[in-house]
């Protein structure tokens, strides 16, 4: 129950947040990104050899299914690759013998982000790089892999030749006044 309750109130918060942030900035483009903690598809969202079936949930997909149903935003790594296979966290340790790999690590983005023709995202399975003007090469540490995504926002107003999420327009409705009496 401690649980649930929590969950809960994760959600308020959440469902809060947004709204109130979609009203102070009706025409903005909205990310949110973090560790969800959840995972929707068993055969998508991990690793394990024994989830087959494609329409399996996880237990904790609710958070997933309440997020798509409640919030005005997109799974983009799910949006653009629906039928990749594709996990965040890797178990270490002693946890490695006992938990699959799973989707946890997520970018969500409003509708005009999610289908720009710009927008990529992906997640880096490499863990090894050598950083630049450096000849040591390096790992990362933890056991989440980074989601990296490039969004079509220019924050600091400061691109070049950019192409924009929408285009704001104004129109004009005319209307037959009906006749007098």
């Amino acid at each position: 129950k401690v649980r649930r309750a929590e969950a809960k109130a994760l959600r308020t918060s959440i469902k809060e947040s947004m709204n109130k942030w979609r009203d102070e900035h009706r025409l903005s483009s909205t990310v949110m990104a973090g560790d969800i903690n959840a995972a929707k598809w068993s055969y998508y969202d991990t690793d394990n050899p024994e989830a087959m079936d494609e329409d399996r949930m996880e237990a904790d997909a609710g958070m997933i299914t309440w997020m798509e149903t409640n919030l005005p935003l997109q799974d983009l790594f799910r949006e653009k690759h629906p039928n990749t296979r594709a996990h965040t966290r890797v178990p270490q340790g002693k946890k490695a013998l006992t938990e699959v790999a799973r989707r946890l690590d997520q970018i969500w983005t409003s509708k005009e982000i999610t289908t720009h023709p710009t927008t990529r995202i992906g997640i880096r399975t490499n863990t090894n790089f050598t950083p630049i003007g450096q000849a040591a090469q390096m790992s990362l540490q933890g056991d989440h892999l980074p989601v990296i995504a490039d969004l079509p926002i220019d924050c600091a107003g400061l691109a070049e030749g950019s192409t924009p999420t929408w285009t704001p327009c104004k129109e004009l409705l005319l209307r037959t006044k009906p006749p007098d009496d």
